[in-house]
């Protein structure tokens, strides 16, 4: 119980006005059940009227709040273990009626519900041959503590194995209303030897404690189906698969054209390094031009195309390239058929003949 002292000033008179404000009868520590339906009261009362109720769901080892609610009281409907936690109530009030300063006082309900096992695991699916050995293992929440047996049945609920196991406590992981937290739990390895045919299909492990018990179902395939479930996994994953092979793809691409780039400029280099081998200086080209324009005269006879063709059947094609270059020069130099060699006093047999045409 707390007192709040108000006071209270008039022209006349002061009076001192004592405010009691008492905790409701409502236990803060209360046991439930599983499928239970109850009403929780936030566990404070007095004289005053509160101007805001707030309450705070916090469950797991971290304390991790889950839910808010702004009512006096909470409904809980077919509660289960993510229910579980503490209940932390905030009330908002005026000290002195509506013209006081506001003040708040917090008080808590801390819920503990018992029940059969809870497995929180999605159902599994394991990949064996008969005679294998199957390991699993076990997380589970339960209060009161679990017992030690633990049944596997097939799809034709027959029980097909039978182990006593140790239980140890652990942290085991909870989704409570889109957060993901930690409770306390057991956990346990259940081996199952020798499998035969009877285990493939779909199986349930049972759990018990003195509450009840549960069951979670899990799938045995043949190895010899392993094609199936690669199958399986690629429709199942086909984004993932798309977009792995998509990068594959893209980096080969990349890869190959920077190969056929660096050869195309490797080849076009050794393909200038071969021109410039092959290329003579301009001044041996000078001295070759000047000799085959000076070499002899210029004639239409036959004794100088029989010459130039002999002449031009032993030179390569990069001479036979000068040698015309030279002999077109030699033409624009010459006059009424006659070269411009006519005027050196080299000895050099002439045909005596005019060219064709001419008068």
């Amino acid at each position: 119980m707390s007192v709040l002292f108000c006071l209270e000033k008039t022209l006349v008179r002061r009076v001192i006005v004592i405010l009691t404000v008492a905790y409701r009868s409502q236990q803060t520590f209360i046991t439930k059940y599983i499928s239970d339906d109850f009403t929780l009261q936030c566990p404070l009362n007095g004289s005053y009227t509160p101007f805001s109720v707030e309450w705070e769901h916090k469950i797991g080892i971290d304390s991790t709040i889950v839910r808010k609610f702004t009512t006096p009281e909470i409904t809980l409907t077919d509660v289960s273990y993510k229910d579980s936690g503490k209940y932390v109530c905030t009330v908002g009030f005026y000290s002195c009626g509506g013209s006081g300063l506001q003040r708040k006082l917090t008080s808590s309900v801390s819920l503990s519900v018992n029940g059969p096992p809870y497995i929180p695991m999605p159902p599994q699916t394991v990949v064996a041959d008969p005679a294998d050995n199957l390991t699993l293992s076990l997380s589970l929440i339960s209060f009161p503590a679990p017992f030690s047996l633990v049944l596997v049945r097939n799809q034709n609920n027959e029980i097909i194995h039978r182990s006593n196991v140790s239980f140890a406590p652990t942290e085991v992981t909870l989704s409570a209303f889109g957060r993901v937290v930690k409770l306390y739990g057991y956990s346990c390895r259940l081996n199952m030897p020798n499998i035969r045919r009877e285990w493939f299909g779909t199986n349930s492990i049972i759990v018990f404690n003195r509450l009840g018990n549960y069951s979670l179902s899990f799938t045995v395939e043949e190895f010899s189906d392993r094609e199936n479930f690669i199958v399986r996994f690629l429709k199942d994953n086909l984004l993932l698969v798309a977009s792995v092979g998509g990068s594959i793809l893209a980096v080969s691409i990349a890869v190959i054209v920077t190969v056929i780039c660096l050869d195309i400029r490797k080849k076009r280099k050794q393909k200038c390094m071969s021109l410039d081998n092959n290329r003579l200086p301009e001044s041996a080209v000078a001295d070759n031009c000047n000799q085959h324009i000076y070499a002899r005269p210029f004639s239409f006879g036959n004794n100088r195309l029989n010459q130039d063709a002999r002449e031009l059947q032993s030179l390569t094609d990069h001479e036979k390239q000068i040698e015309l270059e030279g002999r077109q020069c030699a033409s624009m130099y010459s006059c009424a058929g006659f070269s411009l060699n006519e005027f050196q006093d080299d000895s050099i047999v002439y045909d005596n003949q005019f060219a064709p045409g001419y008068t």
